[in-house]
């Protein structure tokens, strides 16, 4: 029997194209742009995460742009969710000409070290542009403001620590519950923050010049890390941390810290296992090992 190959693809052709205009499409538009909108805007420079310090100011400033700038103009601020302990503007206004302009949030004196102050923030519907693909934000937003206080861990590797350096220090905040944030780990020039898992002491880690392998269990580090300084004359190119069920938190008699277990390539060519512990500091001051 012969086969019809055109009539066959020009049957597949019109079916598929009733399905795509079937009526059973959920697609609901969304609101039309006003054509008088001055097309308001949230910088995406807004962060979605902002850390201050204790010793520091409790405000963050978010930035607004609008397209229109030729009238003065007030922009309702919509607050959709407001933590307690922050204060949120009613309100932003343009000067005549101005394109943008800025509004400040403030963490109230009563505030609790660690814990995430969040916000959620709209623009009026009439005064934005959904559609746009060129403005430099968007209609709302979505952040939290942590008030940490900076911490000194005291740290040491097992088996390098003739060429590392016994002991070195290392910047970090509490973030969070069993969220731990070092702005500049080993030296490396990036933030690392490592999550804890309280029931295992199991830890996971985030950078943005690091990628998880579930497949080896293990995460790497793609930069020079630099835990003597800058000035070290050997240093670590690059590293493999491992984990879960090989990295940990612990708290035990030595202190109260994190286990990680590593693989490291050293900038002499060496290359080996090892292990960094990292102290964390008492309320005090930094961190004291033996």
């Amino acid at each position: 029997m012969k086969f019809n190959i055109t009539k066959y693809l020009t049957i597949v052709a019109v079916g598929v194209a009733l399905t795509a205009c079937s009526n059973d499409d959920d697609f609901t538009p969304g609101p039309a742009t006003s054509p008088d909108s001055p097309e308001v805007y949230f910088s995406d420079a807004t962060k979605a995460q902002y850390l201050l310090s204790t010793g520091e100011a409790h405000t963050v400033e978010i930035t607004l742009g609008r397209v229109a700038t030729e009238e003065e103009l007030t922009v309702p601020i919509i607050a959709n969710y407001v933590a307690d302990g922050l204060t949120v503007p009613s309100e932003a206004t343009f000067a005549a000409g101005e394109a943008t302009t800025s509004i400040t949030i403030n963490v109230t004196d009563d505030y609790k070290v660690s814990a995430p102050y969040a916000f959620e923030l709209a623009l009026p519907e009439d005064m934005v542009n959904y559609y746009s693909a060129t403005l430099p934000g968007t209609a709302s937003i979505s952040s939290k403001i942590i008030i940490v206080k900076p911490l000194v861990c005291s740290c040491y590797f097992y088996y390098y620590y003739s060429k590392l350096g016994k002991r070195f220090n290392m910047d970090m905040m509490i973030i969070g519950d069993n969220k731990y944030y070092f702005p500049d780990f080993m030296g490396c020039g990036y933030p690392v923050t490592i999550n804890v898992d309280p029931s295992t002491n199991d830890i996971t880690m985030n950078c943005e010049v690091g990628t998880y392998y579930e497949d080896y269990s293990d995460f790497y580090i793609d930069a020079p890390l630099y835990p003597g300084g800058d000035a070290a004359e050997t240093y670590i190119t690059d590293a493999y941390f491992y984990y879960p069920g090989y990295s940990v938190y612990f708290d035990d008699n030595s202190g109260r810290g994190l286990a990680l277990n590593m693989y490291i390539y050293m900038a002499d060519g060496s290359t080996d296992y090892d292990w960094c512990y990292i102290y964390f500091p008492t309320d005090e001051g930094e961190a004291e090992v033996e």
